[in-house]
């Protein structure tokens, strides 16, 4: 039981990482002149 829950949260977890790092590499890639934005996300 206890793995279930721990299983179900987890992929959300992680694919919440996931995009957030993807929406920052492709920023990076997009304006490598203004870093700054990443810094603000």
């Amino acid at each position: 039981m206890r793995e279930m829950g721990k299983l179900s949260y987890f992929p959300r977890h992680k694919a919440m990482e996931l995009s957030r790092m993807n929406l920052e590499s492709r920023l990076r890639n997009d304006l490598p002149g203004m870093p700054m934005i990443t810094e603000v996300l």
